[in-house]
């Protein structure tokens, strides 16, 4: 009688250890993302596994831990995913969910139903970014209470028991203010949002960097939306020739209103950075390319999702019986890009 046709030998982890000389407990943990496994004998696990064509078995070790491999990620509206920064978080978080096993679906305008996403066992875990988080305290209370595995991504809550990924945003703002201020400039004007908790973070590093070098006055500023198109700019943007004495230098909020601050100017005969120095928010992929190349405060928002996700994994494999450990809490810092948008002001003093 003949036998069944045997199909190719499934590689397990035993076998990528046995090769690699190292144990087996070392081979899963560089598999699932462990930071206890150095950056080398990771990318060497990963390799061989690549090479063997191993494949984890997801639907076993879901079976076993009773979890669906699947989180949820919420923002206030999809027009959110328009903005880089949001996209490379996402990209960051997207990337390294697969490199663990995971994968998430992304909802928008579900604020309100937080306790349903939470309860109705789809979603191993939930991560949430919100214009304004303490808008969600009561719901993230309960939540919390349950211990259930929840993050939020570029965005936070001063609270020990919240577990948070996001960027030094007054740092950065604070250190784009004196970087003008070191040039030579002293009236600095502040142009975006003045609400919201982005916005206000931006606003308050600048406030505090301009009033040590200017005690006691108030800075001109322009509240201005964030903006998904240069276009829905320009009128608003009009009312900066309105502050008087005009600033030798901006800081802007956000590169997209940078850009269209510098057109602006060009258009009004003023140039950049030879009459106006403009700082903008966020390095997007054509703030390098704009003329002059804009310097900006880069966020990396790539960096942001793969800690989030890492912060996320750290959450789902603490064991069941473990007290609610001190909230992870993570600061990416902002870095000013210094390139041709900034220079010392025409008159000395200024």
């Amino acid at each position: 009688m003949l036998g069944k046709a045997k199909g190719p030998q499934k590689i397990n982890q035993k076998q990528i250890a046995a090769m690699l000389n190292i144990s087996q407990s070392t081979v899963s943990r560089a598999l699932s993302g462990s930071r206890s496994v150095d950056t080398a004998t990771r990318r060497k696990v990963l390799e061989a596994a690549k090479a063997l064509g191993y494949t984890p078995n997801y639907l076993a070790q879901s079976l076993v831990l009773q979890r669906t491999r699947h989180l949820c990620y919420i923002m206030p509206t999809f027009g959110f995913i328009q903005g880089e920064v949001t996209s490379s978080i996402l990209a960051g978080a997207g990337d390294t969910a697969g490199e663990l096993g995971y994968r998430f679906t992304l909802v928008a305008e579900a604020q309100e139903e937080l306790l349903t996403l939470a309860a109705d066992g789809m979603y191993d875990g939930l991560f949430l970014t919100l214009e304004d988080p303490e808008s969600a305290l009561e719901q993230l209370n309960q939540i919390l209470e349950a211990n259930y595995p929840i993050v939020l991504v570029n965005c936070w809550l001063d609270d020990p028991r919240v577990h948070y990924v996001a960027t030094d945003n007054w740092y950065g703002a604070y250190t784009a203010t004196r970087y003008l201020q070191e040039l030579g400039h002293r009236r600095i004007a502040f142009v975006g949002p003045l609400g919201g908790q982005i916005g206000k973070e931006r606003f308050l590093g600048f406030k505090t960097a301009f009033q040590e070098a200017s005690p006691g006055l108030d800075p001109q500023t322009l509240d201005v939306y964030w903006p998904k198109r240069i276009e829905e700019l320009e009128k608003r943007l009009e009312e900066v020739f309105n502050f008087s004495p005009f600033p030798t230098a901006f800081v802007v909020s956000s590169d997209l209103t940078a850009i269209g601050l510098m057109r602006l100017l060009e258009k009004r005969g003023g140039g950049v950075p030879q009459d106006v120095s403009v700082i903008g928010f966020d390095d997007i992929t054509t703030a390098a390319y704009n003329l002059p190349a804009l310097t900006t405060v880069e966020i990396p928002g790539h960096r942001m999702g793969c800690e989030a996700m890492h912060v996320m994994y750290r959450l789902l494999n603490r064991k069941a019986s473990s007290k609610p450990e001190q909230a992870i809490q993570i600061k990416v810092p902002a870095r000013l890009i210094k390139r041709d948008s900034c220079q010392a002001p025409a008159c000395s003093g200024s």
